[in-house]
């Protein structure tokens, strides 16, 4: 490594600092990269452009602010969603239309769009906005906060009129729903059972999954009349009002697959739990 580049690594943090451990998630490769925040050669390699994979070294005070982020929500990790931009990646997005500044912070190393599945997007923008330590972009309909290094602004989108359920698994058999997709402390989850089926099928109680970190986890099984009979097209209602100990995240509901189609597992849409 260049020494002009070891000097921009050694470089000192102004930022708030968190403890010094972080993980990451991409959501596009499924890797998870947990390390120390002063592995910045590491980082670095991780948050590179994904149009050709180029590395650019990543400013220590964005990891320094990620990590202060991680850390205030005792998040599980934090979900990148865009590190570096090679300046190639960045032209290529502005000639699709999409919300991407000409001289983006992407392409200094100086950026961060990111998701924690335990907060809502509006807690995470609200609270870097107070740190008041660079650019704060709020992106609801694609369910993202852009954070930088750079000049203290804020910008945010509109939102979508409705948020599209995702992950869901259609099937002849059984259809699992929920009734929305995030749910804050204290509220009841509501989610339905329909018998796609042209015949009588008996109940089954799915399975509750947690995400983390890139995989699914079962961590309880949901009470329902399980056994009884349903008639075709119908559809049952029930609830789940989780208790303290049942961690906040992302969830989804899932039913064993018909015998003879190991393939076709039914799953639910995908849905939050938040802190707030």
């Amino acid at each position: 490594m260049s020494k002009k580049l070891l000097g921009f690594f050694s470089a000192v943090a102004l930022f708030p600092h968190g403890d010094g451990r972080i993980v990451f998630y991409d959501y596009r490769s499924g890797q998870v990269l947990e390390t120390q925040t002063t592995d910045t050669e590491k980082i670095s390699r991780f948050f590179h452009s994904r149009l050709e994979g180029e590395v650019h070294p990543i400013d220590p005070k964005l990891i320094d602010l990620l990590d202060n982020i991680q850390d205030h929500f005792k998040a599980d990790a934090i979900e990148l969603i865009s590190g570096y931009r090679s300046p190639t990646l960045n032209a290529k997005l502005r000639r699709q239309g999409l919300e991407v500044a000409e001289e983006s912070q992407h392409m200094e190393g100086k950026a961060a769009d990111i998701h924690i599945d335990e907060v809502t997007e509006e807690g995470i923008a609200a609270y870097v906005k107070k740190l008041a330590v660079g650019g704060v972009g709020f992106y609801p309909k694609n369910d993202f906060v852009h954070v930088d290094v750079a000049d203290v602004r804020y910008w945010e989108l509109p939102d979508r009129k409705e948020r599209p359920f995702i992950g869901m698994r259609e099937s002849d058999v059984w259809q699992l729903y929920t009734d929305k997709n995030i749910y804050l402390p204290k509220e009841t989850i509501e989610w339905s059972l329909a018998n796609y089926s042209r015949k009588e099928r008996k109940i089954e109680c799915p399975t509750l999954e947690l995400f983390r970190r890139g995989n699914w986890k079962a961590v309880k099984k949901l009470v329902c009349e399980e056994g009884a009979v349903v008639k075709s097209w119908m559809t049952l209602d029930f609830n789940w009002q989780p208790d303290t100990k049942d961690p906040f995240g992302k969830y989804r509901l899932t039913l064993p697959p018909p015998k003879g189609f190991p393939h076709l597992q039914i799953r639910s849409n995908e849905f939050y739990r938040k802190v707030f």
